[in-house]
């Protein structure tokens, strides 16, 4: 299993805790579940300075030295719509044209964009490489139970045949479907499932979702999109809440 991270410097220090949890999880992996690669994406369009992952880097390779981890850069083109092209008001007059409102705004629209660049860049690189079976995808704002790895093996082992993907955070407010509920499976006809965080995909279940990012990446971000396929295809989704999205919180976890 492949685990990809993307982050990018922010006012408070959400990616040090995040990573906290998440080298401590590592460290309790079951006996039948192989880490492969920790791929972590610093998500800065023209480069940036960020000591945080660099620190994050340094104690995952100190505390966690038999998992390989990877700082991948990418080079970007006029088509990724990340630099200011001319193209991307085009595309948001259209997006308002069809909604009859101002769904994206320029700076969340870019920073949408932006992610699903990353994301698709990485998440290509893992599903053409065979050795790769499952792909958990994780943002620099979660906590997770030292025990995650042993829930996430049995979401491996436990896969029904509808599912579309499987998650290990749920959205965590009152207002969210099955809100303080541990093991559950979300029915994509009336559940929605918001974020990136979390998403467990097998190799089979990312090829189905790149294929329809691949046509829809300028209109939807990775994490609503994911659940829209789900709706379209009448499979759910099986959840097993062991990390926690603290990105909205006021204030950091302890």
């Amino acid at each position: 299993m492949s685990i990809i991270l993307v982050s990018h410097p922010k006012r408070r220090p959400e990616l040090t805790r995040s990573i906290r949890d998440l080298v401590e999880a590592l460290k309790n992996v079951p006996k039948g579940l192989n880490i492969k690669e920790f791929v972590m994406v610093k998500g800065c369009v023209k480069g940036c300075n960020y000591k945080e992952m660099d620190d994050a880097v340094e104690k995952i390779k100190k505390e966690l030295p038999s998992i390989p981890i990877k700082t991948p850069t990418y080079n970007y083109k006029s088509i990724d719509g990340v630099n200011g092209e001319e193209w991307v008001q085009d595309s948001l007059s259209a997006v308002w044209a069809d909604t009859t409102k101002s769904d994206w705004e320029p700076t969340s629209y870019k920073k949408h964009i932006t992610i699903n660049f990353f994301f698709i860049e990485e998440l290509k690189k893992v599903y053409n490489d065979k050795s790769t079976d499952y792909v958990l995808l994780a943002e620099d704002d979660q906590l997770y139970e030292k025990d995650t790895f042993e829930h996430i093996l049995k979401l491996i082992q436990t896969r029904p045949d509808n599912q579309c993907y499987a998650k290990i955070a749920w959205c965590p407010y009152r207002w969210c479907s099955h809100y303080g509920q541990k093991r559950f499976t979300a029915d994509t006809s009336k559940d929605f499932a918001w974020g990136a965080w979390g998403n467990l995909r097998s190799k089979e279940e990312l090829g189905l979702f790149l294929r329809w990012l691949k046509f829809t990446r300028f209109f939807e971000s990775e994490d609503t999109l994911g659940s829209f396929i789900c709706q379209a295809l009448k499979r759910n989704i099986e959840v097993d809440n062991v990390s926690y999205h603290f990105g909205h919180d006021r204030t950091i976890p302890k």
